[in-house]
């Protein structure tokens, strides 16, 4: 995942290409995969995240900039839960032969949908990736 985040950093400013960890692309050490509706704003919070992915902080991005993206235009609060339950049930396996180490984690810690101002539309998504980033 480390060259993912470093990719990430690189296009950081650039909306005109995303960023998908390659093992997540291949689905090669995922169990539980997300659905293409949960992969799409997988690609936009690896997009607002950038090079920070891999770094241990709170990430967060408007509900306006989810529905910013094709396919995704009409999701709120309610809809919005079972896409994050989905990415939070994908498991990651990867088995580092060289370091003889097998790490079993997710895509996700934990994710926050603050709809304190719900009736402006106004949400505001944070989350962190989990430490396999």
């Amino acid at each position: 995942m480390g060259k993912t985040v470093q990719v990430a950093a690189d296009r950081a400013y650039d909306q005109s290409r995303t960023v998908l960890p390659a093992e997540v692309a291949r689905g090669t050490y995922m169990q539980n995969p997300p659905g293409l509706a949960a992969l799409k704003l997988m690609h936009l919070l690896i997009a607002k995240a950038g090079g920070r992915m891999g770094e241990d902080v709170e990430h967060r991005v408007r509900l306006s900039e989810v529905r910013g993206v094709e396919g995704l235009r009409n999701h709120d609060r309610a809809s919005l839960a079972p896409l994050f339950a989905e990415l939070q049930a994908a498991v990651l396996i990867h088995d580092d032969t060289e370091k003889k180490r097998l790490t079993i984690g997710g895509l996700l810690d934990i994710a926050e949908v603050d709809y304190r101002d719900e009736l402006s539309g106004d949400l505001v998504i944070s989350w962190y990736f989990s430490r396999m980033f």
